[in-house]
Order: structure tokens, then C-alpha cells, then sequence
């Protein structure tokens, strides 16, 4: 029996895409995320992402790819606009690699 596919795709992700710091995954209530179905939170050395619990498999593992792109967006050596939108171009093309690539392997 297949892993249930978050889990698939929280390793898929770590296998494909490393981040140079450490990264923790946690499924979280939906209070503990008002208005929101996941959110990334980054430190010095760490990343948390934070994704809802009651989300269905494919939409967490979606909602995980779009935290862990922004992630990645925080690697590159160009400031991201957070006080406007931190939805850039530059995190448009991460995450448009990464669920491409994605939906083609578990779709």
C-alpha cells in the first residue's frame, strides 16, 4: 500500500528540491491558520511550514509545494517584496518547475 500522498510528496520534495537549511513539515488545525492554507516561516538556519490538517490529500500536497517554493525563493540573492506581494515573478517560476514536475509524476 502506497504512502498516503502528502507523505509522498513532503519526500519527493525533499529529494528533488534540498533546501540548505532545515526544513519541518507539520499539518496543523485550521484556527491555528485563519484565512490561510498553509504558510512558510523562515528563520536563520530553519524553515517551518505550516500546512491545515482538514485539507484533502491533494490540495495539502499542493498547498506543501507552494510553501516549500517559497522557501526556495528565499535561496536566491534577490530581496522578495514582501511589503507588496510576495508572490514575485521569480516564485511564479519555482513554483510552476515544481508542480509540473509534480503532477506529471503522481498525477
Amino acid at each position: 500500500m502506497k504512502p498516503p500522498l502528502f507523505e509522498r510528496t513532503r519526500k519527493w520534495l525533499r529529494k528533488e528540491y534540498p533546501l540548505p537549511f532545515r526544513v519541518t513539515i507539520r499539518r496543523v488545525s485550521d484556527d491555528r491558520l485563519k484565512g490561510m492554507w498553509g504558510v512558510c516561516e523562515i528563520g536563520d538556519k530553519s524553515v517551518l511550514i505550516l500546512v491545515r490538517e482538514n485539507l484533502s490529500q491533494a490540495h495539502a500536497s499542493e498547498t506543501l509545494i507552494e510553501e516549500w517554493a517559497h522557501a526556495l525563493r528565499e535561496t536566491l540573492a534577490i530581496t522578495v517584496p514582501y511589503e507588496d506581494e510576495p508572490h514575485d515573478s521569480h516564485f511564479w517560476l519555482i513554483y510552476g518547475e515544481i508542480v509540473v514536475k509534480w503532477r506529471t509524476k503522481f498525477a
